[in-house]
């Protein structure tokens, strides 16, 4: 069999299945990522965010909107990649919100990172992958 058929069983083969991107801004520091992509096999917005003051306000939203009947998806936990304090709910059309505070500023001497997807991947602590709607 020629080398150019064989695949070696001492590596992993690896996809990217997430991209954080962010805005350049050179020494400038800005938010962790401004645009996440993934692929999905279908075109389809996956949640919108906003960021709000601390986790006060995390927590007073997460109650008015519990008072107002919402649906809730996730929350409130803080994300391991970027740090963000999260929350997420459900708008009136079945759009996913995202309310965070706290997250990661970097910069062009910030490296890029490339981290394995795992049970762990995304929550620090708070609520578990596993729970999310």
């Amino acid at each position: 069999m020629s080398k150019k058929a064989t695949i070696s069983t001492n590596h992993i083969l690896a996809f990217l299945i997430l991209a954080f991107k962010r805005v350049n801004r050179g020494k400038d520091f800005v938010d962790h990522h401004t645009l996440l992509t993934a692929p999905t096999g279908k075109p389809e917005l996956g949640h919108i965010a906003f960021e709000v003051e601390d986790i006060n306000a995390i927590h007073l939203g997460h109650e008015h909107l519990q008072s107002k009947g919402y649906e809730h998806s996730w929350g409130v936990g803080r994300h391991i990649l970027g740090a963000q304090i999260f929350d997420y709910w459900f708008d009136p059309y079945g759009n996913r919100v995202e309310h965070w505070t706290d997250g990661d500023l970097l910069n062009e001497d910030s490296p890029t990172g490339v981290h394995p997807y795992g049970a762990r991947f995304s929550t620090q602590w708070g609520v578990t992958e596993s729970s999310r709607r």
